[in-house]
């Protein structure tokens, strides 16, 4: 039970097709299951096929592929067969395409496949010559011969081998490399990994602002509340911190800060909704203490508030209330703000009472943050 007697209208259909198709290569064997099909639908197979399931027929043929891949190459002169999934033309008019496609494929030996599907801990110094050499072959491709996949596998197996990381300099260039081409390939995981061991050696270099820069492109490619798993979000936190101090040593303050926040956000996230509420407004009042402009800008909203109280509803000199008299009130809610205390004007009972004593305490907290910010933002 085969399918021979169709192997010479098979062999006329796929000439014709692979006449018209523009990248002049077909699959034979899944070409060849098409058109068995299109005649088991028409009726135009042997009666013994009749009682045949369309998924029996399909299995059939599958067995048969090995016979029909021979016949080809005994018997057929018009095509060339280079793997199952390969068939081409064997016209001089497609010896060119022929070529290209012959190059593409077979690109990589079987030896060389196999060194990329090895792990990256047993990597010596024969196989990290071979794969230099194999990454070379690979990046002196161009357009769609390009195989970015198999660049970022290789690119780290070779930032693993073991006997280079003695130049860690060097190595951090190769996780560099990886990192860039994984991340290229959209594996964010790896490339995240990547970047992170190349901030990690040029830290041991003391090369600040290049650890720094490292670390923060794995941040960039990690969202936190994707992670999943208490020692994966753990990780991460400390990456965050690793990565500021590598800016403070490098003197990157706005960043470093910027680091800051971000480690304060996290953990005002995780927490119960009163210190969420907290910590929400000490970020909008100072930053979490990383912004003295904010401080300032609060101070001066809360003194103006004070002043309009103090200007409609008045103050008292001891003998009367003093109303629309804005010098006074501003005065007034300085000397109240920065709790001078003075004694010549005071609040009137009722509302102005509890509004200057608001706003001694706020320039009391206010004017302790402010100093503390400053200090902060500019000792770091």
């Amino acid at each position: 039970m085969d399918f021979t007697s169709f192997y010479s209208d098979f062999e006329n259909e796929l000439v014709s097709d692979l006449e018209k198709s523009k990248s002049k290569r077909v699959n034979g064997t899944q070409k060849f299951k098409e058109f068995i099909l299109e005649k088991f639908e028409a009726n135009e197979l042997d009666e013994e096929f009749d009682d045949y399931a369309e998924e029996e027929l399909i299995e059939i043929i599958e067995e048969e592929s090995e016979d029909l891949i021979a016949w080809f190459k005994e018997n057929c002169t018009r095509i060339f067969i280079k793997n199952r999934g390969s068939w081409i033309l064997k016209s001089d008019s497609t010896e060119k395409t022929k070529s290209i496609e012959e190059t593409q494929d077979d690109l990589l030996t079987q030896d060389q496949e196999k060194l990329l599907d090895m792990s990256a801990g047993t990597v010596n110094e024969a196989h990290y010559n071979a794969l230099v050499t194999i990454l070379e072959k690979l990046e002196s491709l161009a357009g769609t011969k390009k195989q970015p996949e198999k660049e970022a596998k290789c690119a780290v197996l070779i930032a693993e081998a073991k006997f280079r990381n003695k130049d860690e300099e060097e190595n951090a260039i190769r996780w560099i490399a990886a990192g860039e081409k994984n991340k290229a390939c959209g594996n964010n995981d790896i490339a995240s990994l990547c970047f992170k061991r190349a901030g990690k050696l040029y830290a041991n270099c003391y090369m600040y602002q290049e650890a720094a820069t490292c670390l923060n492109n794995s941040i960039d490619l990690t969202n936190y509340f994707e992670l999943e798993g208490e020692t994966v979000k753990d990780s991460y936190k400390k990456l965050l911190v690793d990565c500021r101090l590598q800016y403070e040593r490098a003197g990157q303050n706005q960043k470093a800060a910027d680091l800051f926040v971000e480690e304060n956000d996290i953990l005002a996230k995780e927490s119960t909704p009163i210190f969420r509420f907290l910590m929400g407004l000490f970020k909008l009042i100072a930053k979490y203490g990383e912004s003295p402009l904010r401080v300032f800008a609060t101070a001066m909203v809360t003194t103006a508030f004070c002043v309009s109280v103090y200007y409609f509803c008045g103050i008292s000199d001891g003998e009367e209330v003093i109303k629309n008299d804005f010098v006074t009130s501003l005065y007034f809610s300085i000397v109240t703000f920065t709790t001078l205390g003075y004694g010549d004007y005071s609040p009137p009972q009722g509302f102005v009472m509890f509004v200057a004593t608001f706003q001694a305490f706020c320039g009391l907290l206010l004017t302790s943050l402010f100093m503390v910010t400053l200090v902060r933002r500019f000792s770091r």
